[in-house]
């Protein structure tokens, strides 16, 4: 079964040349220093998304809906167990008939819980222990890792803050430097940003299955790193600064 992979950002855009400093002064005799800087901030997943699946094949529809059930309910009481909530869980079922070689029809029962867990550790514990117990009768989709909406948003304002923090401390040394007294931001502006998500090395394609099988298994814990680099989002931002300047005025000592 295979996972639809969240939304990823992959925005670039155009980026200026890089402009030195410039401390210019204008008509009405106001100094300014004007500059660029860029600020970066980035994130592993905080969420991962998987599928475990199960089905039953029974003579009677009464006996296929039983034998999924029990299992659907054993791996939301794992869930619960895990201090998963039901908002990070669904779960969805679906019958179906199926003939077999004495062409009598069977009553295939299917079912499948979506579960994005909020980090990494619940979702090996999780995955661990319903293939430990319920071994080959579920199955397991490969891992989306990524990461959230909500953490996206705190990286970008995470990003200009510290593009600002960084032209400001740009901007102290050269009006130290050039015998200045930097005053308050006259002018600040985000201009370039670019949010990319891991490496387009490490994608995986999501439709490939695993199973409870112990080789497919161990493939999967010795991809999670992989897959966590594969996810991380990166964020880079550009802003451009203008800070009044004023020339220091040295105190001469009077001597009576």
């Amino acid at each position: 079964m295979a996972l639809e992979s969240p939304s990823q950002l992959f925005a670039q855009l155009q980026t200026k040349e890089d402009s030195p400093p410039q401390l210019t002064q204008t008509a009405n005799g106001q100094r300014l220093l004007m500059l660029r800087d860029v600020g970066t901030a980035s994130s592993n997943p905080d969420r991962i998304k998987c599928i475990i699946s199960c089905s039953s094949s029974k003579s009677t529809s009464e006996e296929a809906k039983s034998s999924t059930t029990r299992r659907v309910d054993y791996i939301k009481q794992t869930l619960r167990n895990h201090s998963v909530s039901e908002k990070q869980y669904s779960a969805h079922s679906l019958l179906s008939t199926t003939s077999s070689d004495s062409n009598e029809n069977k009553f295939v029962m299917s079912a499948e819980v979506c579960v994005v867990f909020h980090d990494t550790d619940t979702y090996e514990k999780v995955v661990s222990f319903l293939v430990e117990k319920l071994e080959t009768s579920i199955r397991v989709s490969e891992a989306v890792f990524y990461v959230s909406p909500e953490k996206i948003s705190d990286l970008r304002r995470q990003a200009c803050l510290n593009a600002v923090r960084n032209c400001r401390t740009k901007a102290l040394s050269i009006a130290q430097y050039l015998n200045q007294t930097l005053g308050s931001a006259v002018t600040v502006r985000e201009e370039d940003t670019s949010e990319i998500v891991g490496n387009s090395t490490s994608h995986e394609p999501n439709a490939h299955h695993l199973t409870s099988d112990k080789h497919a298994f161990d493939h999967v814990i010795s991809s999670i790193q992989r897959k966590i680099a594969g996810g991380t989002v990166n964020v880079s931002v550009n802003v451009y600064m203008e800070f009044e300047c004023k020339e220091r005025t040295r105190k001469s000592n009077q001597t009576k």
